[in-house]
């Protein structure tokens, strides 16, 4: 499937050319895609940024779908790892108790 890294990873070409796009289908910027969606879902603070989760990866299907794969092949890498960490390592924080239930407790 990816014979060089220093190539686009093309699966197959289209028959027309798309807007910003091109005619090459290639696989590993829709993974990256795909991870930046759910990575972003998981790390996101501020529900205001909630369209930016979805327009950045859109941004950078589109930039990065004629780059080598190497580069396509680590943000995807990195994007899973990063889900991973975040699923597994990520602690909740601690909400301090209410006044109200320490003081009964100190009854």
């Amino acid at each position: 499937w990816i014979d060089d890294l220093s190539r686009s990873d093309t699966l197959f070409h289209l028959p027309f050319s798309l807007p910003f796009y091109g005619n090459e289908f290639n696989v590993l910027p829709i993974l990256m895609m795909v991870t930046m969606i759910f990575q972003s879902k998981m790390t996101m603070q501020d529900p205001k940024q909630k369209l930016m989760v979805y327009i950045m990866p859109v941004f950078m299907l589109l930039i990065f779908n004629r780059f080598p794969a190497g580069l396509n092949l680590y943000y995807t890498m990195f994007n899973l790892l990063t889900i991973i960490q975040q699923k597994f390592v990520h602690v909740e924080e601690i909400k301090p108790a209410s006044k109200s239930k320490a003081k009964k407790k100190k009854r």
